[in-house]
């Protein structure tokens, strides 16, 4: 996996999770007040909250506070979400349970996933998972597996399963998923080299 940019470097954990509170919030800039009363009344903000804990304290070389987080994630909220899981600042998760997110997924600002969603590699050994660019929007019970790329903007509807590129501002759904208001027949890899 890449390094971490200059601009994530720079982000510290509490902008991260003011940014992805705010989200919930419908607020840019929630109050601290707010934030601590979110974490415990909001599901959305305690699990991304617990992911950007175990993912700071995985940066910083601290292995059994960085499980540990992930683990109480998992145990309070149902989420999953690997420490190495690169994911920018603004994430939404409005229902987070069953939400799966493996090691070596990267995803853009401003992410919406809700329930049931996976972002994954194909298979056990595998190193080919997903990126999503900014503002990606995956509905529930959605699975995004294998090293594609979905550009920004992107929307992925309830049940799909993606096993190709989306490009950018398109909308797919099914299993496997196609662009929608094409024609039934055209794939997706159909689509993006643009037959």
């Amino acid at each position: 996996m890449s390094s971490l940019s200059a601009e994530e470097r720079d982000r510290t954990a509490w902008e991260e999770l003011f940014q992805d509170a705010g989200r919930v919030l419908g607020t840019s800039q929630p109050a601290a007040r707010h934030l601590l009363v979110g974490l415990v009344r909001e599901p959305a903000i305690g699990a991304a909250f617990l992911f950007r804990l175990s993912s700071r304290f995985h940066r910083r070389g601290w292995p059994f506070l960085s499980t540990l987080a992930t683990r109480l994630n998992l145990a309070f909220h149902g989420c999953q979400i690997h420490c190495r899981a690169r994911i920018g600042p603004g994430l939404l998760l409005p229902h987070p349970c069953g939400v799966v997110v493996g090691s070596g997924v990267e995803v853009g600002s401003e992410a919406t996933l809700f329930q049931n969603v996976t972002l994954g590699t194909r298979s056990f050994l595998g190193g080919d998972y997903p990126r999503l660019g900014n503002q990606v929007m995956v509905f529930p019970n959605s699975v995004v597996i294998g090293s594609v790329r979905l550009g920004d903007g992107c929307r992925v509807g309830a049940g799909s399963v993606v096993l190709h590129d989306v490009p950018e501002g398109v909308t797919v759904a099914g299993a496997p998923a196609v662009p929608l208001g094409r024609s039934a027949g055209q794939t997706l890899s159909e689509f993006s080299r643009g037959q």
